[in-house]
């Protein structure tokens, strides 16, 4: 089985280990509702402002001071560019970076000229790591009655 690893080229493991990332964040959203914490319901009612035209600011019309705005901004984003709505956009947004975790992760492994027995073994343990199982499981919460009709306002 080695022999077939060191094979592989590092770019073929980098793409399969992007998209395998990808499908089982994909798969967990699609089969769970999204998972509410107090930030990310304030990320996407933040979000929703801003995609309203009334800039970074709260409801109550003040500048966001406890929040960073990089993420509502990119939501928001996210949400004009395809046109849905916040959840769907934070859904795509997390899918996207998600992405863009594994492949940065590649990279950096590639610059320690990692052999790729030990590239697999590196992007197994990524992915199966107790943050990302942490994150995983954080999106099967289900979802609180109360932010539904928040952000359906």
């Amino acid at each position: 089985m080695l022999g077939f690893l060191n094979a592989l080229k590092s770019r073929q493991i980098t793409i399969f280990f992007t998209v395998l990332a990808m499908t089982m964040l994909l798969f967990v959203m699609s089969k769970h509702p999204i998972g509410l914490t107090p930030d990310s319901i304030s990320y996407s009612s933040i979000a929703k402002i801003i995609s309203q035209g009334h800039g970074v600011v709260y409801d109550s019309g003040e500048a966001l001071t406890h929040w960073p705005p990089l993420y509502p901004m990119m939501l928001s984003m996210v949400s004009q560019i395809f046109q849905v709505d916040v959840l769907t956009a934070g859904k795509t947004l997390n899918i996207g970076l998600m992405g863009l975790l594994v492949l940065l992760f590649n990279l950096i492994i590639s610059q320690l000229r990692f052999n790729n027995s030990w590239c697999v073994v590196l992007n197994l343990v990524l992915l199966f790591s107790p943050s990302l199982l942490y994150y995983k499981i954080l999106l099967s919460i289900s979802t609180d009655q109360a932010f539904i009709l928040t952000i359906s306002k």
